[in-house]
């Protein structure tokens, strides 16, 4: 095997691999209007008096929960709070939740600018959920967005709107700029010109240690093969002195979630000057590859602008107090400096999720595939059900699901059985605390419940149908999926009842109450991400190919409604009868 062989055989290897691009994230269509914070017209110039304290909101509101990365101490409009994320961590969702609620319950926040949300898209509206809700309390509500929103089926920007009637959310971003994908050789440019460079400085010292990891890499199978295919780029890439750095950048997850689009941006134009300068020889599929690359990155950074445009423009407005603006952490920088040219007031919370480990496991990658997909990160169980039962609108990126007719199916389900379960079964708490005292279900159908109670958007139930099952303290009655569309129109059989985890809140107030559900969901969320990227990882070398199941059941097959009811769904009256509920 000779350098030529070599350099062929590296780059049959390297189509193996995907590394350097990301092709799900948001671009902006290069020709469309953007929005200049220098521009006069755009923003008004008369500051708001008095001005308040940003730094003393954003340290009070992130206590225990992250910290402050920046600030600025603008005159111009409302004071802006930038909520950094990643989208794939679930206790990151959680800690923002309850940065919000504080907001929200201390500072008087109502409207909250969000990242994905599309000016293009219907308006989204909650009056299905408060009308599925109908009789609960703020609490008892909040529970139920609670369960969805430690699931990852929400973001917290959706939890603060089911849970309070008078949060507004403001799309800040369009189609155009949303929806731009880089294709598959775009995506994965990076690497070929990196491998490309390598190549100059490959010498016949080095073909013994090739031709090893070949015969490494036919022998080889599996998970192993591509192992033993990335251990030979390792190689290639140490020859010279700056790929190895660049590739080992490239490569490490945790910098990956925390780049921003500017600084991709800039690695990606050196690459290009880099394979320029050596004279490396380029086909013109890839010529023309880099420039999509670089128009994406280019683009992803002036969707910042119309972003941050879009937001000040609401904080100008007559009444807004403040504003939180939700964005991925990409973003930041670019957005820190424009918000400061606009001599706006603002601070930037990091959670503590975003400060951890930020290494992303197969599984979390599923699941944010399935968002851009506007599907739940369920695959199996009644999820599914809900999935075939319900049309799936169209997207191509993540964008918020509270208009999705699956998710709405979902939410009414617990809320109608949250519903049921209380009326019927008294609390076992009694105002006392634990151990509780089980009390039997009491009462006859329909336990004071009218007709249409339950004719939910997506869902019915007959109050007539309800029964109650003493000895086991739980209810149980059929649910009845799409009953205005004959053709999809499908019944399913409830059991719940309250679960042996039942806690009654802390204190009675409000804003406590709604922060000590989501510190709950936090505490086991913390947990269970830990254990499940030791089951992802294992999962990788068993099945790399087959996509993970996921269902909201739990072992014994019982879904947690909100915090205190569990349930188990069946799809005939026979199977509901003989499935365990354990309630208390």
């Amino acid at each position: 095997m000779n350098i030529k062989q070599i350099k062929i055989m590296i780059l049959v290897m390297a189509s193996m691999i995907s590394l350097g691009g990301c092709s799900k994230e948001q671009s902006s269509n290069p020709s469309s209007k953007t929005h200049s914070l220098t521009n006069k017209q755009e923003f008004s110039t008369n500051p708001k008096e008095p001005i308040v304290e940003v730094k003393a909101i954003s340290q009070s509101v992130s206590q225990g929960l992250g910290t402050v990365t920046r600030l600025g101490e603008g005159t111009k409009g409302s004071p802006i709070i930038v909520l950094e994320e990643t989208h794939t961590s679930l206790s990151g969702q959680l800690e923002q939740a309850i940065v919000l609620v504080r907001l929200y319950e201390q500072f008087g926040l109502r409207d909250i600018a969000l990242e994905g949300y599309l000016k293009e898209r219907p308006p989204i509206t909650t009056e299905w959920f408060s009308k599925a809700g109908r009789g609960l309390t703020v609490i008892e509500r909040s529970s139920v967005a609670a369960q969805m929103l430690s699931e990852g089926e929400i973001s917290a920007a959706e939890f603060m709107k089911l849970t309070y009637d008078d949060i507004i959310l403001h799309p800040i971003e369009t189609l155009a700029e949303h929806a731009v994908e880089l294709n598959k050789e775009a995506s994965t440019i990076t690497l070929t010109y990196l491998i490309k460079i390598a190549q100059n400085s490959l010498q016949e010292s080095h073909v013994p240690k090739m031709k090893e990891l070949e015969r490494e890499i036919q022998n080889a199978s599996g998970n192993g093969k591509m192992l033993k295919i990335n251990e030979l780029l390792d190689f290639i890439m140490s020859v010279d002195a700056w790929t190895k750095s660049k590739y080992s950048e490239l490569k490490d997850t945790n910098r990956l979630k925390s780049i921003t689009a500017e600084k991709f941006l800039a690695d990606v134009e050196e690459i290009d000057r880099r394979a320029r300068s050596a004279n490396v020889q380029l086909e013109k599929e890839e010529m023309k590859a880099m420039e999509e690359n670089l128009k994406f990155w280019r683009g992803r950074k002036d969707a910042s602008r119309t972003m941050i445009a879009e937001t000040c423009r609401i904080a100008d407005r007559p009444g807004v107090k403040l504003i939180a603006l939700n964005i991925g952490a990409a973003h930041t920088d670019g957005m820190v400096a424009m918000l400061s040219n606009d001599k706006r007031a603002f601070a930037v919370i990091q959670t503590m999720a975003l400060s951890g480990d930020r290494s992303t496991t197969r599984g979390e990658i599923e699941t944010l595939n399935r968002k851009y997909k506007g599907l739940s990160i369920f695959n199996e169980g009644i999820t599914k059900e809900l999935l075939e039962a319900f049309p799936i609108l169209n997207q191509k990126k993540p964008e918020p699901v509270l208009n999705q007719p699956w998710l709405q199916a979902k939410a009414e389900m617990h809320l109608f059985i949250t519903r049921i379960t209380r009326r019927v079964i008294p609390s076992p708490a009694n105002g006392g605390a634990p151990p509780f005292t089980p009390r039997p279900p009491t009462g006859s159908p329909p336990f004071g419940f009218g007709d249409d109670d339950f004719k939910g958007k997506w869902i019915y139930i007959n109050p007539k149908m309800i029964s109650a099952v003493p000895n086991e303290n739980a209810v149980m009655f059929p649910m009845v999926l799409n009953p205005e569309d004959p053709s999809r129109k499908k019944e399913m059989w409830v059991k719940a009842g309250f679960s042996p985890a039942f806690t009654v809140p802390v204190t009675s107030a409000e804003r406590r109450a709604v922060e000590e559900i989501l510190k709950k969901h936090l505490d086991a969320v913390r947990v269970d991400e830990k254990a499940k990227k030791a089951q992802d990882a294992n999962s990788d070398l068993q099945n790399p190919n087959k996509e993970i199941s996921r269902k909201a059941e739990d072992a014994k097959g019982r879904i947690q409604i909100d915090k205190d009811i569990v349930a188990t769904i069946k799809t005939s009256k026979s199977e509901a009868v003989a499935a365990p509920i354990d309630s208390i």
